[in-house]
């Protein structure tokens, strides 16, 4: 996966979420004067950037782990419509394939 680009996601996402903290804070003033709302400007710009950063981080893994299941996908397709045999899980020892049953024996096939 391409850390860089989900950092950058991340960041661009995050000066987003900013953005939106401030159009909040100037749409929906408050009216109230107390201490507890004295510092709500701070707040709305902290919640704004760490939910950006998160959903921007996020958004973009997905994206990566997505594109990556479908070259994995393709590949195990192409292979499929080639004739090539794909082994299934836990099926060659050395010994030709096995198969392992739920109850942990193996038997030859």
């Amino acid at each position: 996966m391409n850390k860089r680009r989900i950092v950058f996601s991340g960041l661009i996402t995050s000066a987003i979420g900013v953005g939106l903290g401030l159009v909040m804070l100037e749409l929906a003033p408050t009216p109230y004067s107390s201490s507890l709302y004295s510092h709500l400007k701070r707040d709305y710009l902290i919640i704004g950037g760490v939910a950006g950063l998160l959903l921007g981080s996020s958004q973009e893994t997905i994206r990566q782990l997505k594109r990556k299941c479908d070259q994995d996908e393709a590949i195990a397709n192409q292979r499929q419509q080639s004739g090539l045999v794909i082994p299934r899980l836990g099926s060659v020892d050395g010994l030709g394939a096995v198969d392992t049953s739920s109850n942990g024996h193996r038997t030859m096939l």
